[in-house]
């Protein structure tokens, strides 16, 4: 937080989405695509939150001037390692980005924004697994159900709700994230 300049006081919200197939400037690059109502959100919770935006590496076109929304939203670029911005979040927003297996290890809340999930079903990509089923988070479609249940966030609530889900999926997807990876990756170069 201190390298960002983010105040103590305020909770950080991770905004993470994925890049779209359907989306893009030129082959390789894709555009910025978001339902976000930035403004809304802005006048919501700009005492707060803080909202950090990391863009995925292949969204290259964002074309958004993130300056009327100063203290409150901050872009960062590929310079800034997504693991960094994990560790000092409190809650993360993604839609459907591969993001939500590495941040589930830190079983802090998440929160789907899915506001195309249709188009993207059928006209982007599909899934590997039940997202609704399985993601373990609330899913929203709109920025009403969003700023709703950012105003009523509560951890301890969404513990009680998602809790079990969280655990079977980690259970699932990262189940070899036991705190010793290093130590395996040595022992099987040595050959032990």
């Amino acid at each position: 937080k201190e390298k960002l300049n983010i105040p103590k006081n305020k909770k950080v919200i991770l905004y993470a989405p994925t890049w779209r197939d359907n989306q893009y400037s030129k082959a390789g690059e894709y555009k910025f695509a978001s339902a976000m109502d930035f403004d809304a959100l802005y006048e919501k919770f700009k005492d707060e939150f803080t909202l950090i935006v990391k863009f995925h590496y292949l969204v290259k076109d964002k074309s958004i001037d993130w300056s009327k929304y100063d203290d409150f939203i901050m872009e960062c670029d590929e310079e800034w390692d997504i693991q960094e911005l994990y560790l000092i979040s409190d809650v993360m927003i993604t839609d459907y980005s591969s993001v939500m297996f590495d941040y589930a290890i830190l079983k802090r809340p998440m929160i789907y924004f899915t506001y195309d999930i249709e188009d993207y079903t059928n006209n982007v990509r599909s899934f590997y697994f039940d997202i609704f089923e399985e993601a373990p988070g609330p899913k929203v479609e709109t920025n009403e159900e969003l700023i709703d249940l950012l105003n009523d966030f509560d951890i301890n609530s969404y513990n009680d709700e998602f809790g079990e889900k969280y655990r079977k999926f980690n259970e699932k997807y990262n189940q070899f994230d036991d705190g010793t990876a290093s130590k395996k990756v040595v022992e099987l170069i040595k050959g032990n």
